[in-house]
């Protein structure tokens, strides 16, 4: 598929919400070879993100698909969750509260002290949760 008839069929709908204003997207674990040409999906892209936030000028939270999904499983759980806070999501689906999940937030609580990058972009993505927390009185 041409990028013309991605934008036209595809992105149209989220580019009409961005532009009224809605304020978290979720983001699906499929590959777009325009924004990637190896087997990365959107939800772990630098280059999909990129584009939502500066192309379609996208202010708010990025949220992943579940992280227990088949798309992803091939990057390891670490390494998923860890590519996708450097593109630039900001919340993670996981359906389950297990302990194999709070090790992901752990680990990669643990390596963001001497990551200065990984770090920024968790506090970033605290940010703006908390500033739509406080614009809805939660």
């Amino acid at each position: 598929m041409d990028f013309e008839t991605l934008e036209k069929y595809h992105i149209k709908p989220f580019k009409s919400a961005i532009n009224n204003g809605i304020e978290m997207i979720m983001i699906a674990h499929l590959h777009v070879p325009h924004f990637e040409k190896e087997k990365i999906p959107t939800s772990l892209s630098k280059n999909a993100i990129s584009y939502l936030r500066n192309t379609l000028n996208y202010k708010g939270i990025i949220i992943s698909d579940d992280m227990i999904m088949k798309g992803v499983g091939d990057f390891g759980e670490i390494e998923a969750c860890e590519t996708g806070i450097r593109a630039g999501v900001n919340i993670f689906i996981y359906r389950n509260s297990d302990k194999k999940t709070i090790n992901i937030i752990e680990t990669l609580a643990k390596k963001a002290e001497n990551d200065i990058e990984l770090k920024h972009n968790i506090e970033k993505s605290y940010e703006l949760i908390i500033k739509l927390k406080q614009k809805r009185g939660v």
